[in-house]
């Protein structure tokens, strides 16, 4: 992912896609949610990649694995919003990207962090009503 801000890791798409089911679930998943959530779970080199990064913490403790945004994964996400999708995304990343940049206008006019705005209430998660 090539970036106008310099400070913005190299990602691949599923890496991005896990970064963001990770930061509006705002909350602790497991892979087997996340295969469930974004339709893969966090494994191998995309996981290693993104713990290394110092974006993600994974519990390896018992399985299956979960994963949490870090402060750092919290920032990269804040700017990713204004970021260029990977060239290996295709139109899904473009139109991904597009959204991310209008909810970053929308936070920044009302004046709310993405951890506030994304923060699970008591009793949400997957069993969430349809809007």
């Amino acid at each position: 992912m090539s970036s106008g801000t310099a400070d913005l890791p190299d990602l691949t798409p599923n890496q991005i896609n896990a970064l963001v089911v990770l930061m509006v679930e705002a909350r602790r998943l497991s892979n087997a949610e996340l295969r469930e959530l974004a339709g893969f779970p966090l494994t191998g080199k995309d996981n290693e990649k993104l713990v290394k990064l110092g974006l993600v913490e994974t519990d390896r403790k018992r399985r299956p694995f979960s994963h949490e945004l870090t402060d750092e994964g919290w920032r990269v996400m804040r700017e990713l919003h204004g970021g260029t999708p990977p060239r290996a995304g295709g139109s899904a990343s473009r139109s991904l990207f597009t959204l991310l940049a209008s909810l970053r206008r929308g936070l920044d006019r009302l004046r709310i962090s993405h951890g506030d705005f994304f923060g699970q209430t008591a009793g949400a998660g997957l069993d969430r009503a349809p809007a």
